[in-house]
């Protein structure tokens, strides 16, 4: 069986076995007890080429989330 693209898949994306795209991402340490959550996950699509359009979307939005809670955990710190 040969390679496809398909078959490599970006760092943190995986496919379900009901053929969904998700990426899933570890909250980091420091903020797992502030977020509630120790894991992070996108819903990328049912299909591949839509799963790799949102892909870097989907990492930003991540990035978005620590940095909000960052940026809260530092506020309450000084409140």
């Amino acid at each position: 069986m040969s390679k496809t693209s398909q078959d490599k898949l970006p760092q943190y994306v995986y496919r379900t076995p009901f053929g969904v795209y998700r990426l899933r991402r570890n909250v980091p340490k420091d903020i797992v007890e502030v977020s509630g959550r120790k894991l992070w996950y996108k819903v990328l699509g049912n299909d591949f080429k839509d799963a790799m359009r949102t892909y870097s979307t989907a990492l930003l939005e991540f990035d978005r989330f620590v940095a909000t809670i960052n940026n809260l955990t530092i506020l309450q710190s000084l409140g």
